[in-house]
């Protein structure tokens, strides 16, 4: 009687395992896809919106928005993110070049999320 006991109890175990698994689905590919929208929408928070390139060497902070021909707005190269306020991107230039530490440890966040995303910056 107790053997027909144990495989009850074994019987139950095996439906419970499958009717959790017919009730949990856990879709490997949608979640790294999720996870790299995520990082992508992470890296565009993170952008400064600047280039920072060498001139005799010095160090010059540009703004990274251009404005395609015909539209009223500005892009940014790096990130993709549009704007209507060329002045603010004017200020946003100007925040970066005199805060020279943060830009460099925002700039060395960002190359870690993009060799993540397996992308340069």
């Amino acid at each position: 009687m107790e053997s027909l006991n144990w495989i009850g109890w074994l019987l139950a175990l095996v439906a419970s395992v499958f009717a959790f698994k017919a009730n949990v689905r856990f879709d490997v590919n949608a979640w790294l896809k999720d996870r790299r929208e995520e990082q992508k929408e992470r890296l565009r928070a993170l952008c400064t919106h600047v280039h920072v390139a060498e001139n005799n060497g010095a160090f010059v902070v540009r703004p990274a928005f251009v404005s395609p021909a015909g539209a009223l707005a500005w892009q940014c190269q790096i990130c993709g993110t549009w704007t209507h306020d060329r002045e603010l991107a004017k200020e946003n230039t100007a925040y970066w070049a005199t805060e020279q530490v943060a830009l460099r440890r925002r700039l060395d966040e960002i190359d870690r999320l993009a060799k993540k995303l397996g992308r340069p910056r």
